[in-house]
C-alpha cells in the first residue's frame, strides 16, 4: 500500500490517495477522514472514492464493511 497526502485541515479533514500494491482496486482511491464532534466524544467520517464502479464493487465483495457502520 502506497500513498500521498492531499489535504490535512487539523480537528476537520485529512484526504489522501491511496493504492494498493497489487492494485485489486483497478486505480488509486480517495480516502477523505473528517471528524465530528458528538455527545460521546469524536465521530469519524470515512469516505472512500474509487477510480471506477467496478474496483468499488470488488471492495465491496471483500467484507470490508463487516463490523462497522
Amino acid at each position: 500500500l502506497r500513498g500521498t497526502v492531499e489535504e490535512v485541515v487539523p480537528n476537520e479533514r485529512i484526504v489522501h490517495v491511496e493504492v494498493f500494491d497489487d492494485d485489486w482496486t483497478g486505480g488509486p482511491v480517495r480516502v477523505t477522514t473528517t471528524f465530528h464532534d458528538d455527545p460521546m466524544g469524536s465521530r469519524i467520517e470515512l469516505v472512500l472514492t474509487y477510480s471506477s464502479a467496478a474496483g468499488r464493487e470488488m471492495a465491496l465483495r471483500t467484507g470490508m464493511l463487516d463490523g462497522m457502520s
